[in-house]
């Protein structure tokens, strides 16, 4: 087995939204209760960027695979999705940085 590298961490998926360093923190569901969004953060060292996924799961279909609601890359300190937040039952609004 190899050992884990500062690469390695880089390049590992991190939970933004909801925040994976705050134990109390849920993913933000749909006014409904019918879905969720969370968002993630991973490091692409190739391109020196930071990819973010929107990722839409249902809660009576946990075990398909998640809808990508959208995906954007950011090269600066700024995230690539923040301020994500649902605007109805279909909808969820966000900023966007590429």
């Amino acid at each position: 087995m190899k050992p884990f590298t500062v690469a390695d961490s880089i390049e590992m998926t991190h939970f933004i939204d909801p925040p994976e360093d705050d134990v109390e923190a849920q993913p933000q569901f749909s006014p409904d209760g019918a879905r969720f969004f969370v968002v993630t953060e991973k490091g692409d060292l190739d391109l020196n960027v930071r990819d973010y996924f929107l990722l839409l799961y249902r809660v009576n279909d946990l075990h398909s695979n998640p809808v990508l609601l959208a995906h954007f890359q950011s090269s600066s300190n700024r995230d690539g999705i923040s301020q994500a937040k649902w605007l109805t039952d279909e909808a969820v609004a966000f900023l966007g940085e590429n």
